[in-house]
């Protein structure tokens, strides 16, 4: 266990080093606040956390683009060659960075989160208590909902960037999973034609991305356990199918 967080700690340090990190971290930092300043001269503050509970499909863009930062194209810089060689075990490897990217990725919720909703407090009026009150645990209960989904995309980018040699196919594959996989399961679903729609369905079912509709609906704690259960589904699947293909990889 010692030596799993001391390589933890080795990636976290080596994505604090990375200039990338902190221009992403800044731009998206800038688009947040540009996203806020066009809305906050007539609305008030829980209007605003009401607009927040409707971001939450950015989330898994950003997940990509988190895991494709902590992993940072390991064929081509020679990192997974080198940590190799020097007898790290694959299995502390693949998972480090797995949890690296996850420590990242919620530190980087967190500053997002606390970014914007700061600024709108500073920047709006709070006149109804009330609907603030509410707004904001609509705001919690989606959040802690939309989490796990966020995750079940970390972990399949993880899987793709960590076997895969190109890192450019790898997000590629990611993202059209999350728009073009989506709508192309959407109308698949809609044919009447067996087995495609009974497995269009049910793929749609599983797939992270397409679980943000269901807020429109009631927030029954049901819709939370079943996001739970999606998500980690997912973290665990990519991670063991990840995982077994790394260990057979060749890394040059």
């Amino acid at each position: 266990m010692a030596a799993v967080l001391n390589y933890i700690k080795a990636e976290l340090y080596k994505v604090c080093r990375r200039k990338y990190t902190w221009i992403f971290f800044a731009v998206m930092l800038v688009l947040e606040s540009l996203f806020a300043l066009v809305w906050t001269g007539s609305w008030e503050f829980s209007d605003m956390v009401a607009l927040m509970t409707t971001t939450m499909p950015v989330g898994s863009y950003l997940a990509v683009i988190l895991a494709d930062l902590v992993i940072s194209d390991p064929y081509k810089s020679g990192t997974l060659k080198n940590e190799i060689s020097f007898g790290i075990p694959r299995m502390r490897v693949y998972l480090g960075k797995l949890c690296s990217a996850v420590v990242v990725s919620l530190l980087f919720c967190a500053v997002l989160f606390s970014h914007y909703l700061a600024g709108c407090w500073l920047l709006t009026g709070h006149s109804n208590p009330e609907m603030i009150r509410a707004n904001l645990g609509i705001l919690a209960f989606v959040a802690a909902a939309s989490l796990p989904l966020w995750m079940g995309t970390l972990g399949l980018a993880v899987a793709l960037l960590m076997t895969l040699r190109s890192e450019m196919l790898a997000v590629i594959m990611v993202f059209l999973t999350i728009t073009v996989g989506t709508g192309v399961l959407a109308l698949l679903s809609m044919i009447q034609l067996e087995p495609i729609r009974s497995i269009a369905s049910l793929v749609l079912s599983i797939l992270p991305s397409s679980q943000f509709g269901q807020y429109q609906d009631a927030l029954t704690w049901d819709l939370m356990v079943r996001n739970w259960a999606i998500g980690l589904g997912w973290v665990a699947v990519t991670a063991a199918v990840g995982l077994a293909v790394f260990q057979r990889r060749e890394v040059k």
